[in-house]
């Protein structure tokens, strides 16, 4: 568990972003260094050639070998020097300065020989560490050319220490963060780490935790509220415990899913108070500033966690109801095109965010259908908003579709997100179900609102399907019949 301690992960954090900043920094001034010292050493031949150049002329007019291969041996006495060339109009060695002179009448077969020979001008080249630079001579026509090859290696030695300089720097500037670091994540920041390890403690079932903050700021109160909602989901899950021996001794199992279910609709009151409380607090707290971005940043994974478990309260609620038969369906006829427009209109915010495009494809022929519209804005919601979350960001696409087919009404979501594997298809109806945990972690959710969904779709005699493409996107239809059956409709228009 040690690793797992927050002073560690704050220093983690903390460390992570310099390192990559100091690996660019040192990135770009390596290469702005390597190519300032290239920079000058261009410069220091283009000068050498140009001395050169102004030597050579008469000799080489009078083509006097003897007094070329002079010149060369001078220009030779810089040891960065790897060859030196004196060329014909046409390209063919005249002298290259050594005794043997093997190259002599040849024209030297490389790319910028070539260039060289065509060039009116100076004319530079960098290429495997070798400076290649040469120039025309001219005394009323072109009459030659001398050519320089500059060798770098000596930039290794430069760039090495350089490397050693950023390296050194870099691990003072490391070391001295995290000393910061963790004077701050001990000391200052003690109390938010408290609640965060407190939150995570109660959501993995360690509900008789309690935290021991004495302060009579937000952070007191909200450590009060903390714990007296740690109390009563600890007296929950007894009560809980009790529900579960009845149904142990009960025969019917049907019946004592029913004790469990009508248990939960009883305690949400009891659920849903502290947990707003621990919301309302949080977001005081936010709100009256004060705080710096790691207290902020832990007081966030607080709210976050508070409002999961209102959520997945709300949600378990739901399919306990469904599961007892307790669910009435209040069946009206509604617009089509105004529910899909409403649920669109809800999530706009959230997919605007993240830069996914919200469409819909409704069929003229479809103008009404007899639902439950809480409940058909329930599964809509549910479909749309998971489309959202997993779908690719920035510049995803998000599509509802409406389609009359005969006497039934199709209605799909489609989008290109992240997609299932086949083999996991047949588990998203499920409740408590996940795909997966590395899933669950990243996008959030309880698991739950794909199985409420599937229940409410077959509470109006009706079917849900999902087809996906792993890595590409997924769709999600449902069919429901657009006229009520007869017992539904009866209480449609009776109005009970």
């Amino acid at each position: 568990m040690a690793t797992r301690k927050i002073s560690y992960k704050l220093t983690v954090l903390a460390i992570v972003p310099v390192i990559l900043s100091m690996i660019v920094f040192g990135s770009i001034s390596y290469v702005i260094f390597k190519e300032q010292l290239i920079n000058e050493r261009i410069e220091e031949t283009t000068s050498l050639i140009d001395l050169s150049s102004q030597e050579i002329k008469n000799p080489l007019y009078f083509l006097d070998i003897s007094k070329l291969n002079s010149i060369i041996k001078n220009i030779k006495k810089n040891p960065n020097i790897l060859a030196v060339y004196i060329m014909g109009p046409d390209g063919r060695v005249i002298t290259d300065g050594t005794p043997e002179n093997k190259f002599y009448n040849q024209i030297l077969d490389d790319e910028f020989s070539k260039k060289s020979i065509t060039s009116d001008g100076t004319y530079v080249e960098v290429e495997n560490k070798v400076i290649r630079i040469s120039t025309p001579e001219i005394i009323n026509e072109k009459i030659g050319i001398i050519r320089i090859d500059y060798s770098l290696n000596e930039l290794d030695r430069a760039l090495q220490n350089l490397i050693v300089l950023l390296m050194a720097v870099g691990t003072l500037v490391i070391l001295v963060v995290a000393a910061i670091d963790i004077f701050i994540s001990r000391n200052i920041s003690k109390p938010i780490i408290n609640l965060r390890d407190a939150s995570l403690d109660i959501a993995q079932g360690n509900f008789g935790t309690k935290i021991k903050i004495r302060s009579n700021d937000e952070i007191g109160e909200l450590a009060e509220a903390f714990n007296k909602m740690a109390e009563d989901l600890q007296k929950s899950i007894a009560e809980l415990k009790r529900t579960e021996e009845i149904r142990h001794e009960n025969e019917h199992l049907i019946y004592a899913s029913k004790l469990k279910s009508e248990f939960l609709a009883t305690m949400s009151h009891e659920l849903r108070t502290p947990l707003n409380a621990i919301i309302g607090f949080s977001e005081l707290l936010k709100m009256g500033g004060g705080l710096d971005k790691k207290q902020e940043h832990y007081l966030d994974n607080v709210l976050t966690s508070s409002k999961f478990l209102l959520d997945l309260i709300n949600e378990i609620l739901d399919l306990s109801k469904v599961e007892a038969g307790r669910m009435e369906l209040a069946i009206e006829k509604v617009s089509v095109p105004a529910m899909i427009n409403e649920t669109i209109t809800l999530l706009k915010e959230k997919a605007a965010k993240h830069n996914i495009n919200l469409e819909k494809d409704m069929d003229p022929e479809l103008d009404f259908i007899e639902v439950d519209p809480q409940r058909f804005k329930q599964v809509l919601f549910n479909l749309l908003s998971n489309a959202v979350k997993f779908s690719k960001k920035e510049g995803g696409t998000v599509t509802v579709t409406s389609k009359r087919e005969g006497n039934m009404a199709k209605f799909q979501v489609s989008d290109t997100g992240i997609g299932i594997m086949e083999e996991d298809i047949g588990k998203l109806f499920k409740a408590f179900d996940q795909l997966d945990t590395g899933i669950s972690r990243k996008y959030g959710g309880t698991g739950l609102g794909l199985a409420i969904s599937k229940k409410m779709v077959e509470l109006h005699d009706g079917k849900i399907m999902a087809e996906s493409r792993y890595g590409i996107g997924s769709t999600f239809t449902f069919i429901l019949p657009i006229m009520a059956k007869e017992r539904d409709r009866d209480k449609m228009t009776r109005g009970d």
